[in-house]
């Protein structure tokens, strides 16, 4: 049962991912990994490359057994009607509290960084509201929105980055390797609870205009991820040093502060918030699609659209309350949000994945469908 008419090019797939996962990695990890690895995050970001690569094949090959299905439909399959409406239940209450999450860090971060005189209310209000105007209008909508305005907020991210680098100590960066493995592993787990919200693809191959293209998005996602963040965290450690970085709240937005060329151009990282803003945007739309599609199916309903707008009242008290400031905020994803967000990610993942193998369920190698 599909509840979604529209169809996505692979391009499109492959930025709504990658859009998921960097719009709110981009402010918060480079300072997570400074904490864990110091001058050495860098090479987490390497480590959890490789690792990102060899996840995504599973993933995206589970996502293929089960052509035109999503993971609460072959969630049935596997595990009977009811077993899979609980794993329905579960992964819609994930990304919904994913998704409140996003929304008040975006919002804490306009009254601290931009407008402190405005209440916290107003802009979770505003934004919710956004959000919910766009996941009414589709899946289709959002994405054409993403497919243009992403490739645009790296672009602009990566070019004003350049004018930092003449300035940056690349001292800093060193020595090399002085963190031992277990500090570089906890560094990269906690990166890899921010990849895993990249298990929402499995909710977009049913709709892909050609799903055969999919096992190709795994490098690219990958690579359009890491290859900036990369680049961020080392500037930042060669711009603030790896404890100062470690620090800084949003270290991203005091970094991109910091540009000028020739004491004419400056003052870009407004132009930069308003295209962070557009992206975190996209990115809680994608969370809170998903997550209404999953319960919708859960609970039987033939059309999701009925909920999106209680759905959204509920999202915009949940955001306002789910912490109580940033501070608090920062340390959740600094600790407990590796042992939350992996445990529900990988068990929902190794779960379907291995009783697809075992029961001989889907699509295999050979194209033959076994029930």
């Amino acid at each position: 049962m599909s509840l979604e008419k529209g169809r996505l090019s692979s391009r499109q797939v492959m930025f709504l991912v990658a859009n998921m996962v960097f719009a709110t990695e981009v402010q918060f990890v480079p300072a997570l990994l400074t904490k864990y690895a110091g001058q050495d995050a860098w090479v987490v970001v390497l480590i959890v490359t490789v690792l990102g690569i060899l996840f995504g094949i599973p993933i995206i090959s589970l996502g293929l057994r089960f052509p035109g299905k999503n993971p609460v439909e072959y969630g049935m399959d596997l595990l009977g009607k009811w077993g899979g409406r609980v794993l329905g239940m579960i992964l819609s209450l994930f990304f919904f509290f994913v998704a409140a999450a996003a929304v008040r860090e975006l919002a804490d971060h306009l009254v601290i960084a931009v407008m402190p005189r405005t209440p916290l209310v107003v802009f979770i209000a505003l934004y919710v509201f956004a959000i919910a105007y766009g996941v009414h209008l589709g899946l289709e909508v959002f994405a054409r929105a993403c497919e243009i305005l992403y490739p645009l907020f790296l672009i602009a991210l990566m070019g004003g980055s350049l004018f930092l680098f003449p300035v940056a100590n690349w001292e800093l960066l060193k020595p090399f390797l002085e963190h031992s493995p277990l500090e570089l592993m906890r560094g990269a787990v906690n990166m890899l609870s921010f990849y895993g919200e990249g298990l929402a693809i499995l909710f977009l191959i049913p709709y892909m205009r050609h799903p055969e293209q999919a096992p190709g998005l795994n490098l690219k996602i990958t690579l359009l991820l890491n290859v900036p963040i990369l680049i961020m965290v080392m500037l930042q450690i060669a711009t603030f040093g790896a404890l100062e970085n470690s620090r800084i709240l949003f270290p991203s937005f005091e970094l991109v502060k910091m540009i000028s060329v020739a004491g004419f151009f400056e003052r870009v990282e407004a132009f930069l918030l308003a295209f962070w803003v557009t992206t975190v945007c996209l990115k809680v739309s994608l969370l809170f699609y998903t997550a209404l599609i999953a319960f919708a199916q859960s609970v039987n309903l033939s059309e999701h659209r009925p909920l999106v707008w209680p759905g959204a009242v509920i999202l915009a008290a949940f955001a306002t309350l789910i912490f109580t400031d940033i501070v608090q905020a920062r340390g959740f994803l600094a600790t407990t949000w590796n042992i939350f967000a992996l445990s529900v990610e990988m068990s929902v993942f190794i779960l379907l994945y291995i009783l697809a193998l075992l029961r001989k369920k889907g699509v295999p190698k050979t194209g033959e469908t076994k029930e």
